[in-house]
């Protein structure tokens, strides 16, 4: 079964007329970019748009009513436009936000453990709502593969120092409600953060399988 907004995505090029305009008018645009940032909880003012053609009765889409149909993949979404004058008609548009984004600042190979003087922040426009971001690359984080200049670094690209090396001491720390409880062991393999270690506990037989939560600590679940 095809679902409307794809119908909307295999009918649209049917839909808009001509003569083509490429942007629309300065009010519906900002009326547009609330409604985005309200779904996507950023600031308008940080909204972007690429706009593929909008029809070209302009002064009467200032006051259409409208809505944002699409889920947002790389940025394209379809702008339906409904008005009294006119028959429904709909645009594809592409919406993204202005984001901090860390870069490389110089040109930076394969194996680079990153220092203060190879990053740098700029600002991007990230397409489509907000990703989802556990850490930002900084110093100390090591590259997978080589980086040109002003590229994005980014996980899985580069990775955050290990916080546990095979061999070192670790403290293992459970908790439950008000009950704490912390014992000394061993971890038996590396791990980043977030990262699985087994760890063995001194005194004690069979091995522990904890998560890496700070440099030198592991988490219990249970």
């Amino acid at each position: 079964m095809i679902s409307f907004g794809s119908w909307l995505l295999l009918m649209l090029p049917a839909m808009i007329q001509s003569p083509e305009l490429t942007r629309a008018p300065s009010s519906l645009r900002e009326r547009v970019a609330v409604q985005v940032a309200q779904s996507w909880r950023v600031d308008p003012a940080s909204i972007r748009f690429e706009w593929s053609t909008v029809a070209p009765d302009t002064a009467s889409l200032d006051s259409t009513d409208f809505r944002v149909s699409g889920s947002g993949t790389d940025g394209w979404l379809v702008l339906i436009l409904n008005s009294d004058s006119a028959a429904t008609r709909a645009f594809r548009f592409r919406a993204g936000s202005v984001t901090p984004t860390m870069v490389a600042s110089r040109p930076l190979s394969s194996g680079t453990t990153l220092g203060p003087d190879d990053l740098r922040t700029e600002l991007r426009v990230h397409w489509g709502p907000p990703a989802t971001v556990t850490s930002t690359p900084s110093e100390g984080w090591e590259l997978r593969r080589a980086f040109a200049e002003g590229e994005v670094i980014r996980e899985p690209s580069a990775v955050p120092p290990s916080l546990i090396a095979a061999g070192s001491p670790v403290q293992v720390v459970w908790s439950r409600g008000n009950v704490h409880l912390t014992v000394n062991g061993t971890a038996m393999n590396a791990a980043r953060l977030g990262q699985s270690v087994r760890v063995r506990v001194d005194g004690r037989t069979g091995r522990l399988v904890a998560i890496a939560t700070a440099a030198g600590v592991v988490t219990l679940s249970e």
